[in-house]
């Protein structure tokens, strides 16, 4: 199909053009979202706190302490975190209510495709 037939159909159907550009702009706006953010995989398992008790996983900028994403943890936690686009470097915490103590982690350049494939193992955790 050729420019100018493109051209004269929507010249006839300028209905069609519009719900085309739509339709166009639709799905740009979803590439962009989908190509805007990047995602790391985290194992961790947390012992020494009862299973009543909430905790929480924070993903923080390691430059800034900013928090990232905050994700309700399990006891065992094995799964994907969307992180904002580009690398960084980020640490993890883990606090559980009605303990004393937070769990830090290291810091990890995440988000390649490098801790996708290769998840962050952070072990078990022990909270006391």
């Amino acid at each position: 199909m050729s420019a100018s037939t493109v051209s004269s159909f929507l010249k006839d159907h300028p209905e069609s053009g519009r719900l085309l550009i739509s339709a166009l702009l639709t799905v740009c706006i979803l590439l962009t979202g989908c190509i805007g953010e990047s995602a790391f995989r985290v194992h961790v398992e947390i012992a020494g706190v009862e299973e009543s008790r909430p905790c929480v996983m924070e993903l923080h900028y390691a430059d800034s302490g900013k928090v990232v994403a905050t994700v309700p943890e399990r006891r065992a936690f094995k799964e994907s975190v969307v992180i904002p686009p580009g690398t960084n470097r980020y640490y993890i915490t883990i606090e559980c209510s009605g303990t004393p103590t937070a769990y830090k982690s290291a810091t990890y350049e995440l988000g390649t495709a490098e801790h996708v494939r290769n998840p962050v193992e952070l072990g078990t955790v022990y909270m006391k």
